[in-house]
């Protein structure tokens, strides 16, 4: 056994250390996950993408609505990195990894100036690590436009920090001006438009006069004059239900609102999200009445958690006055799990504040919530794992098909954003522009490269399959290659079909008996070929351009109709 002193030091750094490898395995999965391709509402920025190009975007852009939001901030952000990439949506992934933690960051600096035990702040931290850079998010790493919620919490954590951490004008302004950002990035943002003058009138209840009321009543004004420049010619949008028909549901509604909150703990599902959201409510509500009733003293290190707790909560009635309408489950959309994680992460920190004055019992049960708790999160990145790498393989799908949207089916185009004919339209001026998915040069005629001949096979098709990939008939190719001249893996496998090249191979992991190189495969989607007899070979491309022929061609036959899988003869 390790003396005390290195157990010491191990459960010292040790919290530290995990609450890095959380965003470490975050910038990992994105790397890994991410496509360069836009998705649904990201093609909307399409027109101001090409202004930014041309030079002559305007503000009246930056400032027009979209649903229900007016993401100022958010665009000028993406619209500089695609200015930077020509438009790689990947980058905007890249940045909300950025900004969830510099988010971090914040909520760290706060639990380090909250909370008493300075032995608990490593592993406050590392729960803050877990769930802000929670799996479960899954939809929001891999989707650039997104970043309008990793904006909005960043915006609304650090209006907080600036209230209850800097006194007077200077952490009203602050926290005001947070405020706005969080209302400039997404719609729920202004529920931070409420939360900011009352906690700037909550930060100092010993002050009075003009010290504790006039930063309040500016915090107030200021708000308000923001939430009404918001609304000045604000239009329903039209495919979203009125606000009237989730008041005629006061149970729907309530169950959305405790299936939201829950949803980061409920692995996407109803009945475990809705437990864990009465559950936390009820927690919440009892720790905090408790502990500021009984020590006062503890107030102002409460404060800014009861602020982002409320933040949440108002958050989830706000969703679920837009939402309801479409079904409870619809709470559990990961997207909302960047701003309702506010509300466990303050719980926690709640807890731990109150924890040493409850009994034996009471701490028992406590205990076993919280171990049930990380047992639910686990559950939860797991599940967020497997659908990190179904949303990846979507979009590579979607890639392809944008790619060649003049000929891609509409099902496919319809995946990535609904309205198909939009979608060509814009596909169209990004293949002009030479952005997005377009920016690459298309990969060069054969007649380019120099094939020559070597005694050593360079590697071989192994396996030409067909199969149904989401609404496409697809070929699935497989085999290896290796470089003849020094064993190593080649710069590429070019795939052929009837002497033209349709792309590159991915090199994969598995390794097989009968493949000496490196695994390969590739995916032909059938729309790309005419009905008839067709032609697959595949290139092993060698420094200097030069490219060796791999072994087994494969000639498929494509049927006129109906459509079915290729089939390898």
């Amino acid at each position: 056994m390790a003396p005390p002193s290195a157990l010491a030091r191990v459960a010292r750094i040790g919290p530290w250390l995990a609450s890095v490898v959380c965003p470490g395995l975050i910038a990992i999965a994105v790397a890994r996950h991410a496509v360069n391709v836009p998705y649904w509402d990201e093609w909307h920025l399409t027109p101001e993408v090409e202004h930014v190009a041309q030079g002559r975007l305007s503000l009246a852009e930056l400032w027009a609505q979209h649903n229900e939001h007016r993401p100022v901030l958010p665009k000028l952000v993406m619209l500089a990195l695609a200015r930077l990439s020509r438009w790689d949506t990947r980058w905007e992934s890249a940045a909300s990894v950025a900004v969830a933690l510099a988010l971090l960051v914040i909520l760290a600096a706060l639990i380090a100036a909250t909370v008493p035990s300075k032995r608990l702040v490593p592993w406050l931290v590392l729960v803050a690590s877990a769930l802000t850079f929670s799996k479960g998010q899954f939809e929001n790493w891999l989707w650039g436009w997104q970043i309008q919620l990793f904006i909005t919490s960043l915006a609304i954590t650090f209006a907080v920090w600036a209230i209850c951490r800097r006194s007077g004008w200077t952490g009203a302004l602050l926290g005001l001006g947070g405020a706005v950002a969080a209302a400039l990035s997404f719609a729920s943002g202004l529920v931070a438009l409420a939360v900011v003058p009352i906690g700037v009138a909550c930060r100092a209840p010993g002050e009075s006069g003009r010290r504790r009321w006039w930063p309040t009543a500016a915090t107030l004004a200021g708000a308000v004059a923001m939430a009404v420049a918001y609304l000045a010619g604000y239009r329903q949008p039209s495919q979203h239900v009125s606000l009237w028909d989730s008041l005629g549901d006061p149970v729907g509604w309530t169950r959305y609102v405790i299936a939201y909150l829950g949803a980061p703990l409920g692995f996407e599902s109803l009945p475990a999200a809705t437990l864990w959201g009465a559950l936390g409510l009820v927690l919440f509500a009892r720790v905090a009445r408790r502990t500021w009733n009984r020590a006062p003293d503890r107030r102002p290190a409460m404060l800014p958690w009861l602020l982002l707790a409320l933040f949440a909560i108002l958050t989830a009635v706000m969703t679920g006055a837009g939402r309801t309408a479409w079904g409870v489950a619809q709470a559990l959309s990961s997207r909302y799990v960047t701003e309702s994680f506010l509300f466990w992460v303050s719980l926690v920190v709640l807890v731990t504040m109150d924890f040493p004055s409850r009994g034996r019992a009471e701490r028992w049960l406590v205990a076993a919530v919280g171990v049930a708790a990380v047992v639910c999160l686990v559950l939860t990145e797991h599940d967020g794992e497997a659908r990190l790498g179904f949303r990846h393989h979507a979009s590579v799908r979607g890639r392809d098909c944008v790619q060649h949207y003049r000929i891609a089916p509409d099902l496919c185009l319809k995946e990535m954003f609904p309205d198909v004919p939009a979608l060509r339209a814009y596909a169209a001026t990004l293949e002009r522009l030479r952005l997005g998915p377009f920016a690459d040069a298309p990969e060069p005629p054969l007649s380019r490269y120099q094939r020559i001949e070597q005694d050593r096979p360079a590697g071989a098709i192994s396996a030409a399959d067909g199969l149904l990939d989401g609404p496409l008939q697809a070929l699935q190719l497989s085999g290896w290659a290796l470089d003849p001249f020094t064993s190593a893996t080649p710069d590429a496998v070019l795939v052929v079909v009837d002497g033209t090249v349709v792309g590159r191979a991915v090199y994969t992991t598995a390794q097989t008996r009968e493949a000496p190189g490196t695994p390969w495969t590739f995916r032909l989607y059938a729309y790309h070929l005419s009905p008839g007899y067709h032609l697959v070979d595949a290139y092993a491309l060698l420094p200097d351009h030069r490219l060796l022929k791999l072994h087994n061609s494969r000639p498929i036959v494509i049927q006129p109709s109906p459509p079915t899988a290729p089939q390898s003869r």
